[in-house]
């Protein structure tokens, strides 16, 4: 029963990686704002949101991602979990979401979202100069954040209200899965979903 706890909890973590909350709230924000004018089945076959997505998912997922694990298999020889190779890795991936955002095949409308991700991880940085916060937990509470500033922002039923309630359960199965693997204190996953809301939310909040 430990061994398959100990893997849905590492399935847990994968699954919701903080690199893949940045595109998954900027592909549902697409989805949101072209299926209210063309429609849900004309959206998921429409090459404009392909287009506008695809962009989001190359510089902000597999770019960091492709950097970052050259990073690991070139030079992580000691523990991954030291805090200079934490340091490096979330530098590597500020530096990227920086340039990406002056990309210009982005939307406009995805520039507060993508503001308020570059925020919180140079703040995440800062934190982790001194102290080990939780990054995943990061990354759910900056996704809550976002998900909040949309249900007030847009009005009537939309994708957000909807998926807003399966957003905390994965937010809760995410802090225990990192908790359950020892990966965090309960101050380092508890203080990491406070960072993500007020950061990534709150940017988004005031840029929107």
């Amino acid at each position: 029963m430990k061994k398959f706890l100990t893997i849905c909890a590492w399935i847990v973590s994968v699954v919701f990686h903080p690199l893949g909350m940045t595109v998954l709230g900027c592909v549902l924000l697409s989805f949101s704002l072209y299926s209210s004018l063309l429609g849900v089945q004309e959206t998921l076959s429409s090459m404009l949101f392909l287009t506008q997505t695809l962009p989001i998912f190359v510089l902000f997922y597999v770019l960091p991602l492709l950097i970052c694990g050259l990073y690991f298999l070139f030079f992580m020889r000691t523990n991954p979990y030291d805090k200079h190779h934490r340091l490096m890795l979330l530098s590597i991936v500020l530096g990227i979401y920086s340039v990406s955002l002056f990309n210009n095949s982005l939307g406009m409308y995805y520039t507060p979202y993508l503001l308020g991700c570059t925020f919180v991880i140079l703040i995440a940085e800062i934190i982790t100069a001194f102290w080990r916060i939780s990054l995943h937990t990061i990354g759910m509470g900056g996704l809550l954040g976002f998900f909040l500033e949309m249900m007030l922002h847009m009005q009537g039923t939309t994708i957000f209200t909807i998926l807003f309630p399966f957003l905390v359960i994965a937010a809760g199965l995410v802090g225990s899965a990192r908790l359950y693997l020892q990966a965090h204190t309960p101050a380092q996953v508890y203080v990491g979903y406070v960072v993500g809301f007020l950061a990534t939310g709150g940017v988004a909040m005031l840029l929107g």
